[in-house]
């Protein structure tokens, strides 16, 4: 939405502010976000807490970050911090066959996802920081190919392996981008 304002596309403001205000009312103290409206009643679930949140937690920074709002590039590395360091439970839910069924309900889908928004958070930190958090994500994800050559994360409707490879190449773009721009 930020970047179609750049070609003249006409975004109503209000909408905008609508969704920020919701992201920040549903981002948890502990770094986490609501799974869902609902979720605000029961704020210890698994799908609560940041282990249960690390796939979408970067979407919601990026979001408040890319609009100015709460996040600040030092919330953005100290989630990034979180994200390496607890990255096994994000990693246990990836290719299962059923939602929510791995540790802390992390469900398979928001493995791309949150790695996607992972890397453009390291492109908004500071350039220096950039090539360390860049050289980490890449190497998480080039884990994750296989054989083929594909990478996926749930087996959605047949078409896994084409969104998952679009998602991890995206991915990879943005890290090449981060540890290259710095390069001596």
């Amino acid at each position: 939405m930020r970047d179609a304002r750049t070609v003249d596309l006409p975004i109503r403001d209000h909408n905008v502010q609508i969704g920020l205000d919701y992201l920040e009312r549903h981002r948890i103290p502990n770094g986490g976000y609501y799974y869902s409206s609902g979720h605000m009643y029961y704020p210890m679930s698994a799908a609560n807490l940041p282990r249960g949140s690390l796939g979408r937690s970067q979407s919601g920074d990026n979001a408040l970050f890319t609009w100015n709002r709460t996040i600040t590039p030092e919330t953005l590395q100290a989630q990034l911090d979180y994200f390496f360091k607890d990255h096994a439970f994000i990693e246990i839910g990836r290719g299962r066959q059923f939602p929510h069924e791995a540790w802390y309900a992390t469900a398979p889908y928001y493995y791309y996802f949150g790695h996607y928004y992972a890397s453009r958070n390291v492109l908004a930190l500071p350039k220096g920081q950039q090539p360390k958090y860049g050289a980490e994500l890449a190497r998480l994800v080039a884990l994750g190919q296989y054989d083929d050559g594909s990478f996926w994360d749930y087996p959605l409707y047949g078409y896994h392996k084409p969104y998952g490879t679009g998602y991890a190449v995206i991915i990879l773009s943005n890290c090449k981008q981060a540890v290259e721009q710095n390069a001596p």
